[in-house]
């Protein structure tokens, strides 16, 4: 559980959806890139596109360039 307001309204095989009533933190924030692939913020828009940022931030550090 990432937050005491989660909620999950989705859940089949192959994945869950959960729901929050929460002001995103860096913690929680932090909680999501935790999971890795395996997690997908879908709403809130702007915090699809924070974390999305970041990940895109995090891959220009790790690109390999031929040389």
């Amino acid at each position: 559980m990432l937050h005491e307001s989660q909620e999950e309204i989705v859940k089949n095989e192959e994945y869950s959806i959960f729901k929050y009533y929460i002001r995103p933190t860096f913690d929680f924030i932090q909680e999501i890139l935790l999971n890795g692939e395996s997690m997908e913020v879908l709403e809130p828009l702007s915090l699809r596109e924070e974390i999305a940022g970041i990940i895109n931030r995090m891959n220009s550090k790790y690109t390999i360039y031929n040389t």
